[in-house]
């Protein structure tokens, strides 16, 4: 079986072409695509049809996207820093991402070492991405994102504010991980966020584990937590 990946991330086999990650939408089916593991757990999971259920969760990645993946099954195939090769899988929402649907018609194979592959390293760095194309693409998981504060607003208390970003190809409402961290945020700050968007029916919002910015305030916090981490 020839196996070459190519300078778009694609695999491209005797078969058929496989698909890229960022390219996956909720609702396809029969999707043949190759993807490096980079976390992988056994989770219990509250389902409509089968009550909890326990199943693998992780995330693949190639050079276009990081996604979630779950398997009902027990692939030995789906260990961490592996190469794999997933057919017949289906892509659904879960927590407002598109997650990869391992089921039991789906087939799994390791590629071998021999095959040219972003590595380990280079794949668990987060993507820069637009907001324009996180909502086409409705949602993304862990991506960089740099925009500008165009709105804050409280919602009865300070703890509980909307803040609004905008990088000049869209908005997003941004909720921060570190809520201290939050409160410093004001109009017209610039900042570097790095997170996951989540989309539903009603919009979409990116949900910030990192930020950064270049203003007194936060850069005061972030030596704050810096030095009670280590004192």
């Amino acid at each position: 079986m020839q196996q070459i990946y190519g300078k778009h991330g694609f695999f491209r086999f005797s078969g058929g072409e496989s698909r890229g990650l960022s390219g996956l939408r909720s609702g396809e089916t029969g999707i043949t695509t190759v993807g490096r593991v980079l976390e992988v757990t056994r989770r219990e999971l509250q389902t409509k049809d089968q009550g909890r259920k326990r199943v693998l969760y992780g995330v693949l990645a190639d050079e276009s996207a990081k996604l979630p993946f779950i398997s009902g099954t027990t692939h030995t195939e789906l260990t961490r820093n592996s190469v794999v090769v997933i057919e017949n899988a289906s892509v659904k929402r879960w927590k407002g991402l598109p997650t990869l649907y391992v089921g039991t018609s789906a087939s799994l194979r390791v590629l071998g070492n021999d095959v040219e592959f972003p590595s380990f390293a280079e794949l668990t760095k987060p993507r820069k991405m637009q907001i324009g194309e996180l909502i086409r693409g409705g949602g993304s998981c862990d991506v960089l994102i740099e925009v500008a504060v165009v709105s804050v607003s409280a919602e009865k208390s300070n703890d509980d504010r909307m803040v609004t970003v905008d990088d000049g190809t869209g908005a997003i409402f941004l909720i921060a991980q570190d809520k201290e961290q939050e409160k410093l945020i004001r109009f017209g700050m610039e900042l570097r966020a790095r997170g996951n968007a989540v989309c539903s029916g009603d919009g979409c919002i990116f949900m910030a584990t990192e930020l950064k910015e270049q203003s007194e305030a936060i850069l005061i916090h972030e030596m704050k937590s810096f030095l009670c981490r280590y004192t």
